[in-house]
């Protein structure tokens, strides 16, 4: 490894990563009861536990309540109050822009006919800054959403 390599590593202080096709194999499996499962990888958890027994905070970020990746998360020893409110603004992030941007739609549902859909997108803009504000000063901050156990 070489020496900016190194230097660049020490400055790790995160990794924020997915859980479907991350974490997982990507597939989800149903039980005869109809829950979801899905399949881990050990290694990843391995690789996740020693980021964290090297300092190194860890969080998942997803746009799904899952009770497998809580329970995941948990034996992980990732925060889930990290992984709560992240899945928060995840989810309020995508109501907010396109390609989803359900309360895009539903503004334009209701807004009148002089009003342009690429004005609502513009109007838009402002609340997604201000949720990037928000996880910016949450990443600066961690304490901000932390519990000490």
């Amino acid at each position: 490894m070489t020496p900016e390599l190194k230097k660049r590593a020490a400055a790790i202080r995160w990794v924020l990563t997915d859980c479907d096709g991350v974490l997982t194999d990507g597939g989800v499996y149903y039980s005869e009861r109809g829950e979801e499962m899905k399949r881990f990888n050990m290694r990843d958890g391995m690789g996740v536990k020693r980021l964290r027994l090297a300092g190194i905070e860890t969080a998942i970020v997803t746009g799904e309540k899952s009770p497998s990746v809580q329970r995941r998360a948990e034996k992980l020893g990732i925060n889930l109050i990290w992984f709560g409110v992240l899945l928060g603004v995840n989810m309020q992030t995508s109501f907010m822009h396109p390609p989803f941007g359900f309360a895009l739609f539903y503004l334009r549902s209701v807004a009148p006919k002089t009003v342009k859909t690429s004005d609502i997108y513009w109007g838009a803009i402002p609340f997604v800054l201000a949720q990037i504000i928000m996880v910016s000063l949450i990443i600066a901050f961690p304490n901000l959403v932390s519990v000490d156990s």
